[in-house]
Parts: C-alpha cells; sequence; structure tokens
C-alpha cells in the first residue's frame, strides 16, 4: 500500500496490481484501498475456499506433498509453497509490463518465469527471511530452499524489510542488487481524541492474536503492578481459547484486558494515538523473528508512543540506534517489564520523555515520505 501511494502519484508510471480475493468478508478493506487509487488498475483473482481452481490447485499441493514427504523428491516446489501458483502465473503472463514486482513468496517463481521469458525487469520484497521461517527438518523450509535458490539468483533487485535480513541474502546471493527498505509508515497526523482513567495505556496489534507473540509475559507482567492501573489492548483476529488463556492471566481488578477486532490501515493510526505504549513482544520461534523488524514497532513510532519491546536481534539493533523512545526487556522475563512499566507509572516525565523522542524520530528518519526515495530509487535504476 505504501509503494502504491508513492507510485500513484506519479504520472509516468502505469501500474497494475494482481492480488487474491480469499476472504469475502474482509474485500471491505480491499475496496477501502482500491477507491483511494483510482488510477491504478487493480485486477483480483477470486480464491475464495470452493472455487474450482483453489480446490484443485490446493488437492496437487497436497498430493506433491506427500510424494515429497515420502520420497523426499522435490516436483514442483513452486505448486507445494502456494496452490495458487498456476493461477497466477496464468494472470501475470496477461500483463504487459516493464518491470515485475512481487511481494509474497508464492509470487517469487511466477513473476520471475514471466519477467525472464519477455525479457523485462523484475524485483522482489522479501518482508521476512523465508528460510528462516522453520526449522531444518520442516517441509516448508525444504521447499523454501528449493525455490528461493532457484529464482532470487535471477532477480534485478531483492527488496528486504531488514537491514539483518537484508545481510542474510547478501551472504547467500552475492550477484544480485539488495536494498533495505524498513516497513516504515505516513507520518501520523492524527490527534488524541480519547481520555482514559487508567495510569497506563499500552496497545498490541497483529493480523491474529497467538500465543506464540509474547504477550503471556506482558500480561503476567501487568498482573503484578500494584501501584497504578493499566490498560491493554490487543487488536486482532483471535479464537476463543487464545482469549480466554490470555484473559486468565490477569487476576488484577486495577487492570484491563481488552480484544479488538482487526482495524483498516487508516482506523489503526487514528486509534493509536491515544495510546501511551506500543507493545512489540516478539518471541523467536524460528530465526526469521529473531532478525526481522515487524511493521508494529514502526507504526508505534509513528503515532509517538513509548516502546516497549523484547530483545530480538532486530529490535534490540533498531532501540540500541534510536536510544530514549522506552526500553528493551529480556524475552521471557515478566518480571522485567514489571520494572519497566512500574518506573513508567512513577515516573510520568520519562514517559512522555520516550514519546516525545518517539515522535521525532519518525519525522525525520522512519517515516515513509523519507524511507520511499530508496524505493523510488530502486525502480529507477532497474528500469
Amino acid at each position: 500500500m505504501k509503494e502504491l501511494s508513492s507510485l500513484s502519484v506519479m504520472p509516468k508510471y502505469r501500474v497494475e496490481v494482481i492480488y487474491f480475493l480469499f476472504d469475502l468478508e474482509k474485500t471491505k478493506f480491499d475496496e477501502e484501498i482500491i477507491s483511494r487509487y483510482p488510477n491504478i488498475k487493480f485486477r483480483p483473482i477470486y480464491w475464495y475456499r470452493n472455487t474450482p481452481s483453489r480446490v484443485l490447485g490446493s488437492t496437487m499441493s497436497k498430493l506433491f506433498r506427500i510424494i515429497h514427504q515420502y520420497f523426499k523428491i522435490c516436483i514442483w516446489p513452486e505448486q507445494q509453497i502456494f496452490p495458487g501458483y498456476l493461477k497466477l502465473l496464468r494472470q501475470i503472463k496477461k500483463s504487459d509490463a516493464a518491470l515485475y514486482h512481487g511481494h509474497n513468496l508464492g509470487s517469487l517463481a511466477a513473476i520471475v518465469k514471466v519477467a525472464k521469458r519477455k525479457n523485462k525487469k523484475v524485483i522482489f520484497d522479501a518482508e521476512d527471511f523465508h528460510r528462516g521461517e522453520a526449522s531444518s527438518l520442516n517441509l516448508m523450509h525444504r521447499l523454501t530452499l528449493c525455490v528461493e535458490n532457484k529464482y532470487i539468483s535471477k532477480l534485478d533487485t531483492l527488496i528486504s524489510a531488514s537491514p539483518l535480513i537484508t545481510k542474510e541474502y547478501q551472504k547467500l546471493y552475492q550477484n544480485i542488487n539488495h536494498v533495505n527498505i524498513n516497513n516504515v509508515f505516513d507520518i501520523n497526523t492524527h490527534k488524541k481524541t480519547v481520555k482514559s482513567k487508567f495510569e497506563l495505556n499500552c496497545v498490541w496489534f497483529s493480523q491474529v492474536v497467538g500465543l506464540d507473540r509474547g504477550l503471556q509475559d506482558i500480561i503476567k507482567a501487568i498482573n503484578e503492578v500494584k501501584i497504578g492501573s493499566i490498560k491493554l489492548d490487543i487488536i486482532g483476529s483471535v479464537d476463543e481459547h487464545t482469549k480466554y488463556t490470555l484473559l486468565s492471566l490477569n487476576k488484577n481488578p486495577l487492570h484491563e484486558i481488552n480484544f479488538i477486532l482487526p482495524l483498516s490501515p487508516t482506523a489503526l493510526d487514528s486509534i493509536l494515538v491515544n495510546y501511551e505504549i506500543g507493545i512489540a513482544s516478539e518471541t523467536s520461534p524460528n530465526y526469521n523473528r529473531e532478525i526481522c523488524l515487524t511493521n508494529k514497532i514502526f507504526q508505534y513510532i509513528t503515532a509517538g508512543l513509548a516502546i516497549l519491546a523484547s530483545n530480538t536481534h532486530a529490535q534490540a539493533n533498531l532501540m540500541e540506534e534510536t536510544p530514549g523512545i522506552g526500553f528493551v526487556y529480556p524475552r521471557n522475563n515478566h518480571l522485567a517489564i514489571n520494572k519497566i512499566l512500574c518506573n513508567w507509572i512513577t515516573n510520568k516525565e520519562l514517559l512522555r520523555e520516550n514519546q516525545n523522542n518517539a515522535k521525532s524520530i519518525s519525522t525525520v528518519k522512519y517515516n515513509w515520505q523519507v524511507e520511499q526515495m530508496k524505493f523510488l530509487d530502486t525502480l529507477e535504476n532497474v528500469i
């Protein structure tokens, strides 16, 4: 979306977006994006659960995975990774572009194949270190290795979403151009509209709320705060088991844990400014989580929130480079989190200083108005 916002105001580029519709209930979010960019062509691929092409694609993927699992033969890894691969490939072939740009591992093979067949340029956004998302014994890890090794070396440029991810891919593929473009956001100009009765107002968000995101330690720490009230809002899709598990960790009536359904990017921007502390409680169930920078930490900074971040390598590096915007805590240590929260409650001047520093750094460095120049320069250099 941020790249679209940059390209939409540049008449020299004609942009077409090919995207999959997975969930009918979430098309309202797609419609909001489409209405924002009337000069961009959006071409949907219908991929609802019972569409014949999805049933066929999923069946083929499952069959090849079974063969791979039992015979260790890597047959058609492109299809195994993404059941919609053939459908996507056919749609991309219909486009006549000077540059093909992929954003998801499932699109990597398709964009490279079409671009090379038409003798056009191709770039790919690695929002994660994909081969680091699963253990070496995992089938998806083996499939990812097959696809990455086959296609990344054929790219003109690989864009990575954190400095550490860029370094890892540079070591693996030295003969292509690498660019780090952080997942930052437009400067948040919204004003606080809600007053709260709580001493601290905290927020955590993601598309999906899970039990592998460090939230248990956050809530355990909040539960043990006795010197002031804390509200924690958790934004994202959540199942009943996860909600019950997290709520059960807070026995202290001083505090309040709320769950909010996913919000559109615009609505999320407007609501974040009403909080004081943004929580980036990443754990490291895999190597990718250790070196990636999630969009939440940058969106908190843009909203002017003090940051409470776990000490993954990527987050610790970011916090070290931007001192004074918050604190880093050791993972699986709710006592350390408790100490930081109590410090903010008793030292409101420190809290305001952390918030002001975050807002300040967002206006000069960590915003899309600055970072987009790397993206636009990359396009110019490639084309």
